[in-house]
């Protein structure tokens, strides 16, 4: 049995990155692969198999995260890096995998001198340019996130990342080759055949709404496009960010957020609905994110099996997966008309047959399990 020491800067119950690796754990242990989460968090969640080891190190008041981020990130090692990288240290494995996520990054680059245990290397969301250049706080740490990115990339023994997309970009700038790994999907749920009311227009959407500004004109399109079908629109967001709840007040009769579900129920909730909602945002900043990242909710909506209307520039990660396995519609434009356009040509859309199967099968199967196992036994 291969003992592996995973180390994320997040809760093993928060965020897609965790979804993802959760979906791939059960799977390693039946591989001879035995994984210990170790994970900073402002609280232990107190989960078996799960180790905190501490808060992290980046976030809280302005002035004093610009600071401490300074220091860290050009390479400065203070007492608070330094007392998680002994924690980390003291822990013993046959691999380190580390996921990069913000602290995830320092810490392969300062743990690759300190030890002979190898490091694998798991990129969900590119750093410096996929969320510190779309972050108003961190932005003018990108550059420097860049050289840090490269160091701990170039440190690992192996890395795995989340798109084809993501591979090819890495490969480009750093000269890395790497595995393109997914969440892994053992099979769809099956629902009940619904039957939807021809008088109402259900919408639905989970998670982080990228850009405001383009969820708006979704929203205005959706509502002119209701009133002049004489249809009850209604648009469900499930977990929509703290940030962005104020658009539900320009939206009273439209949105209905739901704060909080499992996935399980979200999945129910989203497939009883006419048709599904993904964004990627269309500015020059978040070509990078757009073009590598690969968002979980589409491994949710895929469980949905409800078409997908893909509000995105062609050139992201969205776009390509509901294109080429035709799930729905990709609306490139910023415009109420042609939104309201693609949401007409949606409404008339006819699914292929097996279609969210033949993309669980080739983007979320087993041989995301059996890359990953490759990956941690060639590490050591």
């Amino acid at each position: 049995m291969k003992k592996v020491a995973l180390i994320t800067s997040f809760a093993p119950n928060i965020g897609g990155g965790a979804v993802i690796i959760n979906s791939l754990i059960p799977a390693l242990k039946e591989k001879e692969i035995d994984v210990e989460w170790i994970y900073l968090n402002d609280k232990d969640i107190e989960r078996n198999g799960c180790v905190w080891i501490g808060e992290p190190l980046m976030g809280g008041s302005l002035g004093k995260d610009i600071k401490n981020n300074l220091l860290l990130w050009i390479g400065i090692k203070t007492k608070a890096i330094n007392q998680i990288l002994e924690r980390i240290v003291a822990v013993k494995a046959d691999i380190y995998w580390i996921e990069a996520h913000n602290e995830g990054v320092l810490l392969a680059r300062e743990l690759a001198p300190m030890t002979d245990t190898p490091i694998h290397f798991t990129v969900h969301d590119d750093v410096p340019y996929g969320v510190f250049a779309r972050s108003r706080r961190y932005r003018w740490l990108s550059g420097i996130a860049q050289k840090r990115f490269a160091e701990a990339m170039h440190s690992a023994c192996g890395v795995d990342v989340i798109s084809d997309g993501m591979r090819d970009y890495y490969q480009k700038i750093f000269g890395i080759n790497s595995a393109v790994i997914h969440r892994y999907l053992p099979s769809l749920p099956q629902f009940d055949s619904v039957t939807f009311d021809v008088n109402s227009l259900t919408v639905g959407h989970i998670g982080t709404v990228y850009s405001l500004a383009e969820f708006r004109l979704f929203c205005q399109a959706l509502q002119e496009y209701a009133k002049a079908k004489g249809l009850n629109a209604k648009l469900i967001t499930i977990g929509l960010a703290r940030e962005y709840i104020s658009i539900i007040n320009e939206f009273p009769q439209l949105i209905h957020d739901i704060p909080q579900l499992t996935e399980t129920a979200a999945i129910a909730q989203l497939s009883r609905c006419n048709f599904v909602y993904a964004m990627y945002p269309f500015s020059r900043s978040s070509a990078v994110f757009r073009q590598t990242s690969l968002a979980t909710k589409l491994t949710t909506y895929i469980q949905a099996q409800r078409p997908i209307f893909a509000h995105t520039p062609s050139d992201s990660t969205v776009a390509t997966v509901v294109s080429k396995y035709q799930l729905g519609v990709i609306c490139d434009r910023l415009t109420t008309s042609d939104l309201t356009a693609a949401i007409e040509q949606l409404c008339k859309y006819e699914l292929t047959p097996n279609c969210f199967e033949n993309a669980r099968a080739a983007l979320f199967g087993y041989d995301n399990v059996t890359k990953l196992e490759k990956c941690l036994k060639q590490t050591v």
